[in-house]
């Protein structure tokens, strides 16, 4: 070997490394796949009005072979769970009005508009119909955890304000928030109107010593 070849060599080794690196996008390759496994997702829901499409089907619009996708999701059910909670979360914006009471509003204002969306129907319908499924238990539970945590900068506003205790069980808050929410879209059918919100946050906010 000609010594003149080894310094070549090893600057094309180099050379060819970071060109491998500078190629490489964030998240990579499993990370695009999922996003256009999300994408397609939200798109077949808009355009059929439900979820009675196949693995197949989003792996068409998704241009991800299915294989891929139940290796990964294991079940359009937990496919469909994942994209729609993870979607109501980027949807749904924490609000920063100034008081504790009409930041409850608007954010039950803002759930109420999703949930009403052909995106948040598709949502109430697949959780409802994994409730007793073991395998969604555990995302349905780290869903609602991490929903508390960012909601929680909320509250946290309110302590400073003096609004709130700070020894208040904001996780039972949220739930007493959301439970008239469901109740009316799963069960009664009534609609979700300004005055049903206000009453569910009076009623929060008449009794906020029984939550510490």
């Amino acid at each position: 070997m000609n010594i003149d070849e080894v310094p070549l060599k090893a600057n094309q080794n180099k050379t060819t490394d970071n060109l491998r690196r500078s190629n490489k996008r964030p998240g990579g390759r499993s990370a695009r796949n999922r996003k256009k496994v999300f994408d397609a997702v939200v798109t077949l829901i808009l355009e059929k009005g439900n979820t009675e499409f196949t693995i197949a089907d989003i792996g068409a619009y998704a241009n991800v072979h299915p294989t891929s996708i139940y290796r990964r999701w294991e079940t359009k059910e937990k496919l469909l769970l994942e994209v729609l909670t993870e979607h109501m979360a980027n949807t749904i914006s924490i609000p920063h009005t100034g008081t504790l009471r009409s930041d409850l509003l608007a954010l039950l204002s803002e759930t109420f508009r999703f949930l009403q969306s052909p995106l948040g129907s598709a949502m109430l319908k697949v959780s409802a119909s994994q409730l007793d499924q073991p395998e969604t238990h555990s995302f349905r539970q780290q869903y609602f955890q991490s929903r508390v945590a960012h909601i929680h900068e909320l509250f946290d506003r309110a302590m400073q304000r003096g609004e709130i205790d700070p020894k208040t069980d904001i996780t039972l808050i949220l739930e007493m928030l959301t439970g008239p929410v469901y109740s009316r879209l799963l069960f009664t059918a009534r609609p979700l109107e300004e005055r049903f919100a206000e009453h569910i946050v009076d009623s929060i906010l008449r009794n906020l010593d029984s939550y510490t």
